[in-house]
């Protein structure tokens, strides 16, 4: 047959999603961890939406989904999309290929039996190592007892650096303690591998939301805390919109009373 070729748009300004790994370029790029988090808001509408259409990713990893900020707003951009795998009534084709260590437990035992929670799976590992910068799975040691009983890596155990089993530096508490208990909790669950549905936005939404900067030190952490994971500071509180709403409300209710209304 006659060969055809594609154009592919260029993406001028963006970067892959693994340069949120790296410390150095998110301080340089001035990206909080609440930055990162607004990124995964933007992937979870995005992921959600190829999910509606029929197709699962299968490979979703740091290199096959680029973004671009842009003042408030992020945007993103797909790539690789010859290999995703499509699922709807009376076509199911399956993807052809992974990434060991992001792509769900279950696929690298049967490629073929890929399902919408398997992206989810890597949704989860994806976000964790972008905000811990470090390897969720690599992070601390297993106690003595744990690692007799587990003879496995942590990764194929579901250990995370979030269970009480694992052994942290006083510097890797500081930055893995961090992100509330919501956010925290979610992440754990998923990255046993064990969960099946959609991955809680909420849980994401609410970091957004709550996340206060120390005045102290600079740490960026949960309300959740109460006080810095670093400098035990006490936080101040996020502006919240619900409490924006209520502060207006008050202040209206004020001016009512003070103009004799």
């Amino acid at each position: 047959g006659r060969p055809t070729g594609l154009t592919m748009k260029h993406f001028q300004g963006f970067k892959p999603l693994g340069a949120r790994y790296s410390t150095p370029y998110c301080l340089k790029k001035k990206i909080t961890i609440q930055m990162v988090a607004k990124i995964f808001l933007a992937i979870h509408d995005r992921l959600s939406l190829i999910h509606s259409k029929g197709f699962l990713i299968a490979d979703l990893n740091s290199n096959n989904v680029l973004f671009k900020i842009s003042g408030k707003s992020v945007h993103l951009a797909f790539v690789d999309v010859d290999s995703w795998g499509i699922k709807k009534p009376g076509l199911n084709l399956p993807a052809s290929d992974q990434t060991y260590g992001i792509s769900h437990p279950e696929l690298e035992k049967n490629p073929n039996s890929l399902e919408r929670y398997h992206d989810w799976y890597s949704y989860s590992v994806l976000l964790a190592r972008s905000l811990l910068k470090k390897n969720p799975f690599n992070l601390g040691v297993l106690d003595a007892k744990t690692e007799k009983i587990v003879g496995a890596s942590s990764q194929e155990e579901g250990i995370t650096c979030w269970d009480p089993q694992v052994i942290l530096t006083k510097e890797e508490v500081t930055f893995s303690k961090r992100f509330g208990s919501r956010l925290t909790n979610a992440l754990n669950l998923w990255l046993k591998g064990k969960q099946k549905g959609v991955f809680p936005k909420e849980a994401v939404e609410r970091f957004v939301e709550e996340s206060v900067f120390c005045k102290k030190c600079k740490l960026e952490v949960h309300i959740d805390h109460i006080n810095c994971t670093r400098c035990g500071e006490k936080l101040p509180e996020p502006f919240l919109p619900a409490r924006k709403k209520i502060q207006e409300e008050k202040h209206f209710v004020e001016r009512l009373v003070s103009s004799g209304g």
